[in-house]
C-alpha cells in the first residue's frame, strides 16, 4: 500500500481505569478508502505495561535439558518448559500455563 496519498486519522480512547484520553493505534485511509493499522510499540516500563519479571532455571538429567522461565506479572505467576533431548536431537516447548 501506498501512504503518498493517504490520510492519517487520530482515534483517542477514553480508558475508565485511569479516567484520561489514550490514543488509539493510528489509521490511514488510503488506496479505494482501505482502513490500514499502524501499531506503535511502547517502552517495557511504560505505565500501560504490566512489566512482568522472569526467572530461568536450567536443569540436566542425563540427555535431557530442561529450561524452565516463570513470568511474574501482579501477583500471577507464569510457566514455560523447553526439554532438549541430545540423544534424539528434539526440543518440546510448552504453552504459557498459570500456577
Amino acid at each position: 500500500m501506498s501512504y503518498e496519498n493517504s490520510k492519517p486519522v487520530q482515534v483517542l480512547l477514553y480508558d475508565v481505569a485511569d479516567k484520561k484520553w489514550v490514543p488509539a493505534p493510528r489509521y490511514r485511509v488510503g488506496f479505494n478508502n482501505i482502513l490500514d493499522v499502524e501499531i506503535q510499540e511502547t517502552n517495557p516500563t511504560d505505565s500501560t505495561k504490566l512489566n512482568p519479571s522472569l526467572s530461568i532455571t536450567e536443569s540436566v538429567l542425563g540427555t535431557v535439558t530442561t529450561t524452565t522461565i516463570q513470568q511474574t506479572i501482579d501477583s500471577d505467576v507464569y510457566q514455560q518448559t523447553i526439554e532438549e533431548d541430545s540423544s534424539d536431537n528434539s526440543v518440546t516447548v510448552s504453552a504459557w500455563s498459570q500456577i
